[in-house]
């Protein structure tokens, strides 16, 4: 009867020793690998949900809101005045960060200004929306600071498509 004890203990901690065991998860964006003891294997690319968490920049002065993705804490916005010569003067919200102030902006423009203005050659800010006082345009900074500001520029045309009027 000792046999058959010892043999079905042996046994049994055998067939655990030879079951696989996942010791270590390594994961990027696109795949996962899973290290099993002696070996690895790639396991199917996976699909990864990620909530993103957003700022949102309300300006009640002139009436508008953005949305900026989480990647943008910290922003700073300020304004200027802007001279556009024959068209008036009107203001400006630079939005950017301290090491580069403004990647891009937003100004505002009375309607008549507006429309002298884009009949005009040249550079011009990019048509946004208006509401009963303004007309809003945006326009991109000359130049990035260095490799984290050329990020954050790439994420601007997703920033100027939650443009909304208040």
């Amino acid at each position: 009867m000792k046999k058959i004890i010892v043999l079905f203990t042996l046994l049994l901690a055998l067939t655990a020793c030879t079951q696989q065991e996942v010791i270590n998860q390594e994961y990027s964006d696109e795949e996962i690998y899973v290290e099993e003891i002696g070996e690895s294997e790639l396991v199917e690319e996976a699909e990864f949900v990620q909530r993103d968490e957003t700022i949102t920049y309300d300006n009640l002065e002139y009436g508008f809101t953005l949305t900026f993705p989480d990647k943008w804490e910290g922003y700073i916005a300020s304004t200027r005045e802007i001279d556009w010569g024959n068209f008036g003067k009107g203001n400006a919200i630079d939005f950017g960060f301290p090491v580069q102030d403004s990647i891009f902006n937003i100004s505002m423009h009375l309607k008549d200004n507006w429309t002298a203005l884009q009949a005009e050659e040249g550079p011009k800010p990019s048509y946004l929306g208006e509401n009963d006082a303004y007309v809003f345009g945006y326009s991109l900074g000359h130049y990035v600071a260095n490799d984290e500001m050329k990020n954050r520029r790439s994420e601007i045309d997703d920033i100027i498509s939650t443009f909304e009027v208040l």
